[in-house]
């Protein structure tokens, strides 16, 4: 089979993703596959795309953004292009932290408690918070989150980007005297004036991925940070 491997684009992921792409075209080759690695500096950059020609599956390796978010899955449909993994919708709403609680809460699957907050970090800009089943409060400062956080969270908790991933955006507070410092810089890796940032109840134990295929149960993968990686 010929497979196009998609990688890199322009979120702040692409080191990443250029290392998984290229991890995932060495494996298809030891498979036996005919490997085609293309590093796209966008996702637009699949139209017209003459590497894609011929090809009979994309393997998308892109992490974050657009690759990551929906908008390349879409892009590849309209183009009639076959491609692995999850279509436009699923990784829509995978991307999407906040959403994704929100249907898990809905199904009755636990996860834990969390402030969503919309920050404008434009100068002189009001950031906006929303709960679940609350509204919008428009007077929010960063005293007021660190208030809300320890009243209705509690601290330890996590700060990360709603849409980020590949632990881009993600910090642990321990006290709330850090947790201001700590949003804005989590905000500012967004790279962007109009920012989603999550903040959850810390929970403490092992990060395990649980894949299916087709109906069938992969091996779980145990994910451990590099020593030093939150120094």
């Amino acid at each position: 089979m010929r497979v196009a491997v998609l990688m890199g684009g322009d979120s702040s992921e692409r080191e990443v993703s250029l290392r998984s792409g290229q991890a995932v075209a060495q494996g298809l080759r030891e498979a036996g596959h005919e490997v085609v690695e293309i590093d796209i500096p966008d996702v637009a950059a699949v139209m017209g795309c003459e590497a894609l020609q011929g090809v009979d599956v994309v393997f998308p390796a892109l992490h974050g953004g657009d690759g990551e978010d929906g908008h390349l899955q879409a892009l590849l449909d309209v183009l009639g292009v076959r491609y692995a993994l999850s279509g436009p919708t699923a990784s829509a709403l995978a991307m999407d932290k906040g959403l994704t609680k929100r249907l898990m809460r809905s199904a009755g699957i636990p996860t834990p408690d969390w402030l969503q907050v919309t920050w404008n970090c434009r100068p002189g800009a009001a950031p906006q918070v929303s709960l679940p089943g609350v509204g919008l409060d428009p007077d929010l400062t960063l005293a007021r989150i660190e208030e809300r956080v320890l009243a209705e969270i509690g601290f330890p908790a996590v700060v990360k980007l709603n849409s980020g991933g590949s632990s881009v955006g993600v910090e642990i507070v321990e006290r709330p005297a850090a947790c201001a410092a700590a949003f804005e810089r989590v905000a500012a890796a967004q790279g962007a004036c109009l920012v989603d940032v999550l903040v959850e109840k810390y929970v403490p134990g092992r990060e395990l991925t649980a894949a299916i295929l087709l109906g069938r149960r992969l091996p779980l993968l145990e994910i451990r940070p590099r020593e030093g990686f939150y120094d």
